[in-house]
């Protein structure tokens, strides 16, 4: 590696000025922004990501320099995040299928080829499933999980605290935002709430997303380390 080829190794983790951001919560991407960065850093290698469910964060991994392999069922969603990667010239590093549901096995194709994954993010449609899959196969036993709107633990997702017990958890909840007038109900200023707000107390607060949007609930982003890895909430090794 030439000087300046390592000099640009050393930069941030994203590339090309972009700094795009995945609707995770700011915790998750600062730990994803960090692990990136020793990964390419530190090891001196490109990370690999295999992602269940497109869009915003596809973007993110492309941006970071990452090899980002992603499938949806979607078909016009897929298209778009093509062109949009193609716009941003980020689609040389991009693996991006269609598939109907449920797309779960996609990944095994995959580990047919010997492709390792750094990081597997479950989101997109039926995440117990393609948890199940990924639990169940040694192939993919180093590799970091991050899952998406865990809040949602004791309802669609009651099965992933079972699953996920050969797993370090690092949950990281998105701030908590007071009574403000950015939270004011939809009547005042266009924002969305799921439900009116109370006027006083610690429930007066409402979550905000990063589109703005206001949502009177929890919003989760979960990050499961094999067991035997010891990670800081940055991303970088604890030994």
């Amino acid at each position: 590696m030439s000087e300046s080829e390592s000099k640009k190794r050393k930069l941030l983790p994203y590339i090309s000025g972009l700094h795009i951001l995945p609707w995770f919560t700011d915790g998750a991407v600062n730990f994803l922004d960090s692990h990136i960065f020793y990964l390419k850093n530190t090891l001196n290698k490109d990370p690999r990501v295999f992602e269940f469910g497109g869009g915003g964060s596809t973007l993110y991994f492309l941006s970071r320099g990452c090899y980002t392999y992603s499938v949806d069922h979607d078909e016009l969603w897929v298209k778009t995040i093509e062109n949009v990667s193609a716009n941003l010239s980020q689609n040389q590093r991009l693996w991006l299928k269609h598939k109907q549901r449920p797309y779960n096995k996609s990944i095994l194709d995959l580990a047919a080829e010997n492709v390792t994954f750094d990081l597997i993010c479950i989101d997109g449609r039926d995440r117990v499933m393609c948890l199940e899959t990924v639990i169940n196969n040694t192939y993919f036993d180093n590799s970091i999980l991050v899952l998406d709107n865990t809040e949602r633990i004791k309802e669609n997702y009651s099965l992933y605290l079972k699953l996920l017990r050969n797993y370090n958890l690092i949950h990281f909840e998105t701030p908590f935002v007071f009574g403000s007038v950015i939270t004011e109900i939809e009547t005042t200023n266009g924002l969305f709430l799921n439900s009116e707000l109370p006027s006083s107390g610690i429930a007066s607060g409402v979550y905000r997303d990063r589109s703005g949007n206001c949502n009177k609930g929890r919003s989760i982003t979960t990050i499961a380390i094999p067991l035997g890895q010891h990670f800081t909430t940055q991303g970088i090794p604890l030994i």
